[in-house]
């Protein structure tokens, strides 16, 4: 593996994949050949395999000396990384933010952290964000530029990132909920962050639930049927 056609290879590969996910980062190349580039860029790290798989064949029957070598490892765990399959639960909620988003036009959207973590800084520094800082935070905020399968999770743009406190809660409650009753549990009201009820109260009445006031926590301003 030290012929210098075969590094010059690898190293061809290298900066070819990453000019694919400099491509990636556009939003009209996405939008227009996205499933292209997706296609490629599994065929890269399909190559990456094969790569790794002559290299570690080439220790002979002490294949464990590949993994002297800092950068070996690094390697293997970079190619790893990537054949992860996306965890079910986790594609679920993705798949789910995605119809919520379209069903509301927007107003749901799950890419909105860039907007919070502005926010967040600007609130760090005792200040209002500055126009430009808004303006580059909302160029990031797109829920159509998220990709969702069964092996990946992609964001079309560099910078972009996702936040699920506005759902995943929602999501917990509904899934706790169904598998109780799958169990047999009648009566029951779940927190996760949001509520799911089961049946009734001890009372024998629908679960209520209070909204406390923000200034004083032993008021309560609202009572909520939850039936």
């Amino acid at each position: 593996m030290e012929a210098k056609g075969f590094q010059r290879g690898v190293l061809g590969l290298i900066v070819f994949a990453g000019v694919l996910v400099g491509l990636e980062t556009s939003a009209t190349l996405m939008a227009r050949a996205g499933g292209v580039l997706h296609a490629i860029d599994r065929v890269v790290l399909a190559l990456f395999v094969g790569e790794l798989a002559l290299r570690i064949g080439a220790c002979g029957a002490r294949p464990w000396r590949f993994f002297a070598d800092g950068w070996n490892v690094f390697d293997f765990v970079i190619v790893a990384v990537c054949l992860l399959p996306v965890q079910a639960e986790f594609a679920a909620v993705l798949r789910l933010a995605r119809q919520v988003s379209a069903r509301s036009g927007g107003a749901f959207d799950a890419t909105v952290q860039p907007l919070w973590a502005t926010w967040q800084r600007a609130h760090a520094q005792r200040r209002k964000p500055t126009p430009a800082e808004l303006a580059a935070a909302r160029a990031l905020v797109d829920w159509r530029a998220v990709a969702v399968s069964d092996q990946e999770v992609r964001l079309g743009r560099a910078g972009m990132a996702l936040t699920l406190n506005g759902i995943a809660q929602g999501y917990a409650a509904e899934r706790t909920r169904a598998l109780l009753q799958a169990h047999g549990i009648g009566h029951a009201l779940l927190d996760t962050g949001e509520w799911a009820p089961i049946g009734q109260a001890p009372d024998g009445q629908p679960w209520r639930l209070g909204r406390a006031s923000p200034r004083d926590s032993a008021r309560i301003l609202a009572t909520l049927r939850a039936d």
